[in-house]
């Protein structure tokens, strides 16, 4: 809980101009998940406009958060079939979609790690060498 509060502290001392690059990035970030899920969807033959996409990504992404699964396993695909339920997608189809983002969040982990593991890798035979 100290960190939170020191995150909250350490946010209000920055200077106008860098909150609005953070606001900004934070903006352009969620509009790239947003396409990202919505050509997800696209993929899976769900035909929902950018503003369905959006308000369920965040519910998904707010339920996906609740520490009780691995990487929100289980929780998104129920919320995401409920949701898209009230669209009267079928259950079929939601459940592809949502696995689809999961599969996507695996492959970016992947990758994320293999960048980390060669970068270290590199650092430690750069240091061997001094």
């Amino acid at each position: 809980m100290y960190s939170v509060l020191h995150s909250f502290a350490s946010f209000q001392e920055l200077n106008q101009g860098d909150m609005v690059k953070i606001y900004l990035i934070t903006i352009i970030s969620n509009m790239i998940g947003i396409f990202v899920f919505l050509f997800l969807a696209i993929s899976a033959n769900i035909d929902l406009s950018v503003y369905d996409i959006a308000w369920i990504r965040t519910v998904s992404i707010l339920i996906m958060v609740i520490p009780v699964t691995i990487s929100g396993l289980g929780l998104r695909e129920g919320i995401i079939i409920f949701l898209l339920g009230l669209y009267e997608i079928p259950q079929e189809h939601a459940l592809i979609y949502s696995l689809t983002i999961f599969f996507r969040l695996v492959v970016v982990a992947i990758s994320g790690g293999i960048i980390e593991f060669m970068e270290s890798y590199i650092y430690s035979e750069k240091s061997k060498k001094k």
